[in-house]
């Protein structure tokens, strides 16, 4: 987990990622995205939305086709609409 060393996160929060399993860029990256609403509640949208912006960069060109192709999306980023989305729906439940 070599790339985590890339990334400016706090040592807490590596621990966390590291506690997660995924190894590569790509594996987090679809992680986050697979399980955004357990990332905004540990580490608030802000924080989720930087560690996506983080993460995109170290994505091959094929792994942000791919994500994209996934999410019909021209832009990975775009992803930080969802997260406020996800924020406003689990602020409803509390």
């Amino acid at each position: 987990m070599q790339f985590l060393s890339q990334l400016p996160l706090t040592d807490q929060e590596k621990q966390f990622i590291v506690s997660l399993g995924a190894e590569t860029p790509v594996a987090l990256y679809g992680l986050v995205r697979l399980a955004i609403d357990a990332f905004v509640e540990c580490f608030g949208s802000d924080r989720t939305y930087h560690l996506i912006r983080y993460l995109y960069p170290l994505l091959s060109e094929e792994d942000r086709n791919m994500f994209n192709t996934i999410n019909d999306t021209d832009n990975a980023l775009d992803d930080y609409t969802m997260i406020q989305k996800q924020v406003e729906k689990l602020k409803g439940h509390k």
